[in-house]
């Protein structure tokens, strides 16, 4: 977790061969699976949530790959950033 702006925004560009500036949002874990960056463009600005759990880790995701890229519904997502 300790790539910021920059380090994230070449690992979308690069890793996964995307462009940052789509509006679809990129999420990052740690190795423990208990902290989670959020990194999505929004009105001409990147923006970069971070969050950590007190208790437990985020759920492996379990969804659909398309071109190395899993497909996360917005509810699923919310549920994800919930801790639920």
């Amino acid at each position: 977790m300790r790539k910021s702006y920059d380090g994230l925004y070449g690992l979308i560009q690069q890793i996964m061969s995307s462009n940052p500036l789509s509006g679809d949002v990129y999420l990052f874990y740690n190795r423990r699976r208990n902290q989670i960056r959020m990194m999505v463009y929004d009105r001409g600005s990147l923006v970069l949530l971070s969050k950590r759990l007190s208790k437990g880790t985020f759920e492996k995701l379990n969804t659909e790959i398309v071109d190395q890229k899993y497909l996360v519904s917005y509810t699923h997502l919310m549920c994800i950033m919930d801790g639920i």
